[in-house]
């Protein structure tokens, strides 16, 4: 997918066009509105069920597609959420493609955003605002509180990026941002008395054991543990709702990759979780 540097995240300048999920599970194509309006599952179609607009707008999506743990955004992406895209609101117009707008003013420069009025499919099943606006699914934030549901979207003539929850089995478009870095939540062993229910950690697919426990200890424990003391003072622990072990250190400065030694373990969902050793 073609890629544009905007702040800190790497978007796709394409709309998503997949059938499948990320572990090759169909996603059903959907045209009859009938039926489109009850589904309680992911869907995509064309506007207007028409394969020529593959090209130029790629697919359209319902927001139980969004939600689905199995994945909609390829490998090594993900879908923004609603905060990535206020950060864009400041852009505007600009996010436009320079010829299909056919709006009043000119702009002086466009950022190759190349976001084309591909219009919007109702809850109902019916399509509308094709050559006037274009719109975007934002993906959940379970940490925060917001509205759920929200679409970000361009007008033709509107300077600024609007948005507003939708309903589930509305259809808008989907862009991606390149999976930069990952975020495992750790829960925390309350024998640490510290006041998190659950702490982040940011990784990339490169990150080694040992700076994941210095990350851990820096931001986390710095007060709390003795340095150096992984395996004396406290561990990770993981679990599956099954079994539960120690992720035990090689060494001084253990060098393995973090995810390796997740997946060669886990194959499923599990919990990390910071214990306190007593």
């Amino acid at each position: 997918m073609r890629e544009l540097k905007i702040g800190e995240h790497i978007w796709t300048v394409e709309n998503l066009d997949v059938s499948t999920y990320r572990n090759g599970d169909p996603i059903p194509n959907i045209e009859d509105a009938e039926e489109w309006k009850n589904l309680k599952t992911g869907a995509w179609c064309y506007f207007e069920n028409n394969s020529e607009n593959k090209v130029k707008y790629g697919k359209l999506y319902n927001y139980h597609a969004i939600q689905d743990p199995r994945g909609l955004a390829p490998e090594g992406y993900t879908i923004p959420q609603h905060y990535d895209w206020l950060f864009l609101q400041k852009f505007g117009s600009r996010l436009k493609s320079k010829f299909e707008w056919n709006e009043k003013k000119e702009l002086d420069f466009y950022i190759p955003f190349n976001a084309k009025p591909g219009g919007h499919r109702d809850s109902y099943g019916r399509f509308c605002y094709k050559n006037e606006a274009i719109g975007w699914w934002a993906s959940s934030e379970s940490d925060v509180k917001n509205q759920g549901n929200i679409a970000h979207w361009l007008y033709k003539n509107d300077s600024q990026l609007g948005w507003k929850p939708f309903f589930e089995n509305d259809g808008f478009y989907v862009r991606c941002i390149k999976e930069t870095h990952k975020s495992i939540k750790f829960h925390v062993n309350t024998n640490l008395h510290l006041q998190y229910n659950y702490i982040s950690i940011n990784y990339t697919g490169l990150t080694t054991f040992q700076e994941i426990l210095n990350l851990i200890y820096k931001n986390f424990l710095i007060d709390i543990v003795n340095p150096y003391s992984y395996g004396v003072d406290w561990t990770i622990q993981i679990y599956d709702g099954e079994r539960i072990e120690d992720l035990n250190k090689i060494g001084d400065k253990d060098d393995r990759d973090f995810e390796k030694i997740l997946v060669g373990i886990y194959k499923n969902k599990f919990r990390l979780i910071i214990s306190r050793s007593l």
